[in-house]
């Protein structure tokens, strides 16, 4: 049954107001407040778990459905760039077979390059870097786009990074990450007190305040302008007007905030030699290596941190934090009664009860509806020499209760002990006239 009742999910609903998460420092120096830091580490070294289910959400009874909202996110996508890379053996140009062990297991030195220059040698395992796109003394290198996919994308962080197995062993492999704002939509349920959701992104358009600046680049403001607008499970497109509340407004720094914070915790390089193992620049490169384990990638550890993000974004008030309502469902007892169902047992019943009635009508005066104890009293007389009495019981079809009842009424007997108790028919004063069998 649905009620009256509200049900709320949050969402980041920065169409109220601009999103902020910042802490202010000299230009190009921002950081995000050390709660969102925490969000990213956990985001890192968590990268698996289903943040979704951990939002919490207001339903009155447990039971509430949300149709399908909007809300404002953190998005990543990660692709393969290994055949971006060149080989380098002994100062000449290689190839990946060229740079691995020979069978001796004899060193062979080599190095891994893209395009960015960006490197792998020596006894390096793993290497990266960063861009956010801004205007600086790397930013030729450090923004290069290796893949189509990732061109059009208007980010606030862009990570590429270099990863093997084993110092100077030709199994490298590159990857390049992209972390954007953007938007989601989803629906939601709650069943029994637990909250599942399923996510979907909305292709947007990010722009800037000032024309001819390159994203985050200055203080100006950043919009984000989904392709369609979905809320309280109805959709619009656009043009948007201010009251269908659908574009979302940044504040100056905040993406070069996000992106400094996240650069002290991605950017890093891992070694590792046979005597002391593996030595990490930062506690988390290991999350970033994580032993060059295959079910543990960098596109696992982004996409724990767009997760984590997106989350603290919805569920903290102080950043752009709103509601999205939802239907509350309760369940309450009935009873529907199928009445066709119920015309066998009115037939057995009403059946059995005519079939009593005749029952009782016919034998109406076959003494059969009263219980007596006269035929247990009577039984000694039918087999003794009192032939009299037992003529007397005698009816039409043999012995009956009613010829019993009332030969009683001009017998007497009595019940004696000699020897053995038993009943005897007396006339008049008592003498004995007939011995019955014993009780």
């Amino acid at each position: 049954m649905v009620t009256s009742e509200i049900a709320l999910a949050p969402i980041c609903a920065s169409y109220n107001r601009t999103y902020s998460d910042i802490i202010p420092a000299a230009i190009r120096s921002e950081t995000t407040t050390t709660a969102t830091f925490g969000a990213i580490l956990e985001g890192m070294f968590q990268s698996t778990s289903n943040k979704s289910e951990m939002v919490d959400v207001f339903c009155p009874g447990g039971n509430c459905t949300f149709p399908a909202y909007q809300s404002l996110g953190i998005c990543h996508q990660c692709e393969d760039i290994t055949n971006k890379l060149s080989y380098t053996r002994n100062g000449s140009k290689s190839d990946p077979e060229g740079c691995k062990s020979g069978e001796d297991d004899t060193y062979i030195s080599c190095v891994y390059t893209l395009p960015n220059e960006l490197e792998l040698f020596g006894n390096f395992v793993f290497n990266s870097t960063v861009g956010n796109g801004a205007p600086g003394p790397n930013d030729v290198k450090d923004n290069m786009i290796f893949h189509p996919s990732l061109e059009n994308i208007n980010y606030v962080m862009q990570f590429t990074s270099i990863k093997s197995p084993g110092p100077s062993v030709g199994y490298a492999t590159a990857t390049q990450c992209m972390l954007y704002y953007c938007v989601h939509k989803y629906e939601g349920k709650s069943s029994i007190g637990r909250y599942t959701e399923s996510k979907e992104e909305v292709p947007s358009i990010i722009s800037n305040d000032a024309p001819g600046q390159t994203i985050f680049n200055d203080g100006s403001g950043v919009t984000v302008t989904p392709e369609y607008c979905t809320r309280n499970g109805s959709t619009k497109l656009p043009p948007y007007t201010d009251d269908d509340q659908c574009i979302y407004n940044f504040g100056g720094g905040t993406g070069r905030a996000l992106f400094n914070t996240i650069a002290r915790v991605v950017v890093g390089a891992v070694l590792k030699n046979s005597a002391t193992g593996f030595s990490y620049k930062s506690p988390t490169m290991q999350a970033m290596y994580n032993n060059n384990k295959t079910d543990h990638s960098v596109n696992d550890v982004f996409k724990g941190i767009a997760n984590v993000l997106t989350d603290r974004m919805r569920t903290s008030p102080d950043i752009c934090g709103g509601f999205a309502p939802g239907i509350v469902s309760r369940t309450e007892p009935y009873m529907f009664v199928v009445w066709w169902w119920m015309i066998y047992p009115i037939f057995v019943v009403a059946a059995t009860t005519l079939f009593l009635v005749l029952i009782m009508i016919k034998t109406r005066h076959h003494h059969i509806w009263k219980s007596s104890p006269l035929a247990l009293v009577f039984s000694g007389l039918y087999q003794g020499e009192h032939m009299q009495a037992a003529r007397i019981l005698r009816g039409k079809n043999g012995p009956e209760t009613s010829t019993m009842e009332d030969a009683a009424m001009g017998m007497r007997v009595r019940l004696r002990e000699e020897g053995e108790w038993d009943v005897r028919h007396t006339v008049g004063d008592g003498t004995k006239k007939n011995r019955s069998s014993m009780l």
